[in-house]
């Protein structure tokens, strides 16, 4: 995965994602310090919602289409 942060979207990061049991894990290179977590998930409109175990909102990722499959 690929990740932008920032007025202009200048701090890049990249990483990997995975869906172990009812829960989705990322882990990023540099953000988060690198060590992966795990959320809960809902997908409302354009907009992925992240939960923590308490399923408190921890944090909101705007979905975008990047190329078209083949």
């Amino acid at each position: 995965m690929v990740g932008r942060a920032g007025p202009n979207g200048e701090d890049l990061d990249e990483g990997r994602w995975w869906v172990e049991g009812d829960r989705w894990h990322r882990e990023w290179r540099r953000w988060a310090y690198g060590e992966p977590a795990s959320f809960y998930v809902r997908v409302t409109g354009g907009e992925l919602q992240l939960f923590n175990e308490r399923r408190q909102l921890v944090d909101a990722l705007r979905l975008a289409t990047v190329g078209r499959a083949r």
